[in-house]
């Protein structure tokens, strides 16, 4: 059962998971799931990166997104970063500013599991 950060709730700081979280409210701050899923629901807002398996956006986020999976910008949906995973869906009712990467996500994804380990001290897998 995924957490969920509500429509009333605004986070600022980074935030680490090993669960699958729903965003409804704002975080300000980057969001680590490694190997779960990220929901930014339509009331959502992230400023900040995203590192997820699956990252699926209905809100709005300003900052890059690492997705080992997939990563999915649905209708009315505003994405102003980079995008790096294998596999992205960009509806086109939604509203894209960056650069999409498709081939380097292994790279990505190691250097992005590396500064979580640096974050945490050397505890996150």
């Amino acid at each position: 059962m995924p957490t969920t950060i509500g429509e009333s709730l605004k986070v600022a700081g980074d935030l680490y998971a090993e669960q699958d979280l729903v965003l409804s409210g704002h975080v300000a701050g980057s969001i680590d799931l490694p190997n779960h899923a990220l929901t930014v629901q339509e009331t959502g807002r992230l400023d900040g990166s995203a590192f997820a398996r699956i990252v699926s956006l209905a809100g709005t986020m300003v900052g890059d997104v690492i997705a080992s999976e997939l990563v999915e910008v649905l209708p009315g949906a505003s994405l102003e970063g980079n995008i790096a995973a294998p596999r992205v869906y960009l509806d086109e009712a939604a509203t894209f500013r960056g650069r999409i990467d498709m081939r380097r996500t292994d790279a990505a994804i190691s250097v992005a599991r590396y500064r979580l380990q640096r974050k945490a001290g050397g505890d996150a897998k």
